[in-house]
């Protein structure tokens, strides 16, 4: 009997694939942040500032209204400080061009002079200016008495998404305090605030009489935007800063590298959410 030969079926050999690696830098970044998978892409900065500036008195009463022209184009807040020597004893009424609706910090509408205990006065104001902004935007402040030696100071806000909102709630646990600095320290500080949103945007100005042209640094998160020396017999000094904060308790200081002179300093802080 013949044998037949048993002839079995050829097995296929199954090849696993390795793992792509990835090597493009693009591809690598978007699985970072969660563009590949399905996740949305990172929001961009909470707030950008687009445009500030500052302007003071050249004589202790003069130019009278005293005006700064910046270009505030694609804002959507301002935010608009004043400052005088206790001397004021007449109304100081802020505007602008466009034609904008101010509040102040501390005290929403109507506008008034606010004191912080040094002899030195220092307004907060803020608006919301949806269409009323472009180049040329003039910002003004006039008072009814003399020796004002003042000072003003602009920033021009945009939020990355939504519409700006003040943090309501006054003192330290919300929206606004204010604070000051004593003749001979250098520290301006004693204004903490508790920003009650993720990403707020805090404003930290002060109105000073600091003689020469003082080093002056911010709390650790603020950035400077302005620094205003005294002119002496003439006009206040002033800074200003902003940040953004997520919540929790903050204790904004500026530290002057020369003392504060008689009278001292001013200085308030508030916050915005969008």
């Amino acid at each position: 009997m013949s044998k037949k030969k048993l002839i079995l079926p050829r097995r296929k050999l199954l090849v696993l694939a390795a793992p792509a690696i990835i090597t493009s830098p693009r591809i690598a970044d978007a699985m970072m942040m969660g563009i590949i998978g399905g996740n949305s892409v990172p929001p961009g900065p909470a707030w950008t500032l687009l445009s500030h500036g500052f302007a003071q008195t050249t004589t202790n009463s003069t130019p009278n209204p005293l005006t700064l022209t910046i270009d505030t184009t694609g804002a959507n807040l301002l935010s608009f400080t004043n400052g005088f020597y206790s001397s004021i004893t007449g109304t100081t009424t802020p505007s602008d061009s466009k034609g904008n609706t101010w509040f102040s910090a501390q005290d929403g509408p109507p506008l008034a002079n606010e004191y912080a205990g040094t002899g030195i006065f220092i307004m907060q104001c803020y608006a919301y200016p949806g269409a009323k902004v472009g180049s040329g935007h003039v910002f003004s402040i006039s008072w009814t008495a003399s020796s004002a030696y003042a000072v003003i100071m602009v920033k021009a806000f945009k939020s990355g998404s939504g519409t700006p909102a003040f943090d309501t709630g006054g003192g330290s646990g919300f929206g606004f305090n204010q604070g000051g600095g004593l003749s001979g320290a250098t520290a301006i500080d004693n204004c903490p605030i508790n920003p009650p949103h993720a990403n707020d945007l805090v404003i930290f100005n002060a109105i000073h009489n600091i003689s020469g042209t003082p080093t002056i640094t911010a709390t650790s998160g603020f950035t400077i935007s302005d620094t205003i020396p005294i002119i002496s017999t003439v006009s206040l000094g002033g800074v200003g800063s902003w940040g953004i904060f997520p919540t929790g308790a903050i204790s904004p200081t500026f530290n002057s590298s020369v003392a504060l002179n008689a009278d001292g300093a001013s200085n308030s802080v508030y916050c915005f959410h969008s």
